[in-house]
């Protein structure tokens, strides 16, 4: 249900493919301010949810920037950098933010159970096609510079990329955590016995982000 809102373009439902590993089916105009606070406009952008870096396309070919974008907006949504990986911002705050992240569930895909045609035996010595170096993070080098047509033809190419969507609440001095309470309850400033009440008194769900918008704002509190 949390991928309803990035994954479905119309009455078609979209999907990452290992030939497609992007959130938008299509390459969008957009806007970035990079960590050296240059300001780029791009005409064809996206975002990789094997690594959350951003891809655009140049003269027909696909290329990955090799600066960072620490803000992004694509396709009318916004994005930050943490952790390394452009997260979507499902809230701001004063002090903070709600943040959304899909990126591959690498265990998921390399179940025999799960009907992704790989087993677990075979995925520990193949690589797939998206993957390269032992993490698993970074999008295949063999498809940076490939002309657009050709990675169009071949989106639905591979197995359908199993994701695990998740959700955070940022504090702008850096901290990040799950937006579950016993996640939180990590951070060694947080009364927990505080943290418990304004959880109960505010109705704080993981599927409400305004209450999770309110979370951000407690917290930052409390690390003050």
């Amino acid at each position: 249900m949390l991928l309803a809102s990035c994954f479905v373009a119309g009455a078609q439902k979209y999907a990452p493919h290992e030939q497609w590993p992007f959130i938008y089916e299509d390459f969008a105009k957009g806007e970035f301010i990079m960590e050296d606070g240059t300001r780029v406009a791009l005409d064809a952008a996206n975002i990789a949810v094997t690594d959350g870096r951003l891809y655009f396309i140049e003269r027909d070919t696909l290329k990955q920037s090799v600066k960072l974008a620490s803000l992004a907006r694509i396709a009318g949504d916004d994005y930050m950098l943490v952790h390394g990986r452009l997260m979507k911002i499902l809230r701001r705050t004063e002090h903070g933010a709600v943040l959304f992240d899909t990126p591959v569930n690498h265990e998921a895909m390399t179940r025999s159970d799960v009907g992704y045609g790989m087993k677990s035996s075979v995925s520990a010595t193949e690589k797939r096609a998206i993957i390269e170096g032992s993490n698993g993070a970074t999008l295949s080098l063999r498809m940076v510079q490939q002309p657009l047509e050709y990675l169009k033809a071949q989106k639905n190419a591979g197995a359908e990329l199993a994701l695990k969507p998740v959700k955070y609440v940022y504090l702008n001095g850096g901290n990040l955590s799950r937006a579950l309470k016993g996640d939180v309850k990590q951070f060694g400033w947080v009364d927990k016995k505080k943290l418990d009440a304004f959880w109960k008194q505010n109705k704080v769900k993981y599927t409400d982000d305004d209450s999770l918008a309110a979370l951000v704002e407690f917290l930052a509190s409390q690390e003050n």
